[in-house]
């Protein structure tokens, strides 16, 4: 949901889960979103409580999480992280 240019969430039933706090949102994915606080900051990625599970980084493109992981790009490097926010070695 958006309100006063911010993003939240609401659940099934239209209620508002997580307040309108960020700057930008992706969806759900396999429990974890990541949002945007603020332009500065970076993108961070939050759990269907609204707990902040990976602190912002300046990524510059984020993928969606799947099986626990989620493809990021910053520059001209890409690459998985896992739900703590660590790069995993393929």
């Amino acid at each position: 949901m958006k309100c006063e240019g911010k993003y939240g969430y609401v659940n099934n039933e239209g209620q508002s889960v997580i307040p309108c706090m960020f700057a930008s949102a992706s969806h759900f994915s396999d429990g974890v979103a990541a949002v945007e606080l603020d332009e500065k900051s970076g993108t961070a990625f939050i759990d269907s409580e609204g707990n902040m599970i990976i602190k912002p980084h300046k990524y510059d493109e984020v993928g969606f999480f799947v099986n626990g992981v989620c493809l990021v790009r910053k520059g001209d490097k890409t690459y998985h992280i896992d739900k703590n926010g660590r790069k995993i070695k393929e």
